[in-house]
């Protein structure tokens, strides 16, 4: 709670948290760093300067005992719907402020945060400035609840950037230095931002992908990186993507549950092994879903699961290049990511020089110094 004889206007702090975190894989609010959930992190930096708390989701997992959860009015709308909700409720409570905040801005503190209130002023909004466009944070923002007329303009508009409503109501930028406000939308820039700060964080199992052209070599490394982990005790899931294959056959007892029954997914158990056969329903919109999907229903209890293939994601990645078979590399392809995700490359090509382990591609030790740089990002 704010500090009594504080005589900044009535604040109320709002949570963020009903993003779907699609590219992230797993449900952001609730990935665990240096212990604590990045919900309950946001709600209690909030909560240091503000006069009262709301989470704004329609999940029953983002509860937060004594604070108050509210549901979107209109649901799917992204942020801004969430901030709807939010500025309404402040207004049937009086409060004349709103101080937004998104679950996945770890770096976001207090003092930051008591400078966006004591900023207020006579603006509508104020806002951090930070690099990149639009040159602002408008989910690390403050707002006189004043700003819920254009808010509702804006969705009636199906204008659904939060940045346009900043924009609209002609916010102003805090004074001073930019701060660095890293935003968590990617497995990635978690590990960056750990690895950066030296908090512990964990989202599910350490992902790598092991990346690079036809007849490079990826199942081989594949291979021996996986039997090297495991050797070493590790409990490894992989994830192969494929074209027409067949797991179930008609007139099977399993495929009878699938194609006449009409299951979505059938899981067929014995002493020994398992499989589960299904096809993509509605809520993957009929097509594969991407890797941190794939993970986060398929393997969330694995503690290291390697996949073959998937190159446009933001998980780290190893490349097999071979210069022999192949005119360049993956590395340097703008559309796969900061080159920061490569751990290593395997290639025979003499002088290559990514910036990042390179290793010959038959050398005999590189699936233990590939999974020595695994083991590193735990």
């Amino acid at each position: 709670m704010k500090p009594e004889g504080d005589q900044a206007p009535r604040v109320l702090g709002v949570v963020l948290a009903g993003g779907r975190s699609s590219r992230f894989g797993a449900d952001k609010a609730l990935t665990v760093v240096g212990g604590t959930r990045l919900l309950d992190r946001t709600v209690a930096v909030l909560d240091s300067v503000c006069d009262d708390v709301v989470v704004v989701s329609s999940r029953p997992e983002h509860d937060v005992v004594g604070v108050p959860r509210i549901p979107d009015i209109r649901p799917e709308k992204g942020p801004l719907g969430g901030m709807e909700a939010a500025f309404a409720h402040a207004r049937e409570r009086g409060i004349p402020a709103v101080l937004v905040l998104a679950c996945d801005l770890p770096a976001v503190d207090s003092a930051l945060l008591r400078r966006l209130v004591s900023g207020l002023a006579e603006a509508p909004a104020v806002s951090v400035g930070r690099d990149g466009p639009p040159g602002f944070e408008p989910l690390c923002a403050i707002y006189r609840t004043s700003c819920l007329e254009p808010l509702k303009a804006l969705l009636d508009e199906g204008r659904l950037q939060a940045r346009g409503l900043f924009e609209r109501v002609g916010g102003q930028l805090l004074p001073g230095p930019s701060p660095r406000l890293p935003n968590l939308n990617e497995p990635h820039d978690l590990q960056v931002w750990s690895a950066g700060t030296g908090i512990p964080s964990r989202t599910g199992p350490i992902v790598v992908c092991v990346i690079g052209k036809k007849k490079s070599g990826k199942t081989t490394t594949v291979v021996g990186l996986v039997s090297e982990l495991v050797a070493r005790g590790r409990e490894v899931v992989t994830v192969k993507h494929g074209h027409g294959f067949v797991l179930d056959h008609e007139g099977r007892d399993s495929w009878r549950h699938r194609h006449e029954g009409g299951a979505a997914r059938v899981v067929m158990a014995g002493p020994d092994e398992f499989a589960v056969v299904g096809r993509w329903g509605p809520r993957d919109g009929g097509v594969e879903p991407a890797l941190e999907t794939l993970v986060h229903r398929f393997a969330g209890d694995a503690e290291i699961v390697v996949a073959e293939g998937f190159k446009a994601t933001g998980y780290p990645c190893i490349e097999v290049y071979r210069a022999a078979a192949h005119p360049r590399p993956l590395f340097g392809d703008p559309e796969l990511g900061h080159p920061d995700r490569w751990l290593a490359v395997l290639t025979d090509e003499e002088g290559f020089d990514p910036g990042c382990v390179v290793l010959d591609i038959d050398a005999p030790e590189r699936f233990q110094v590939l999974a020595d740089l695994v083991e590193a990002l735990a």
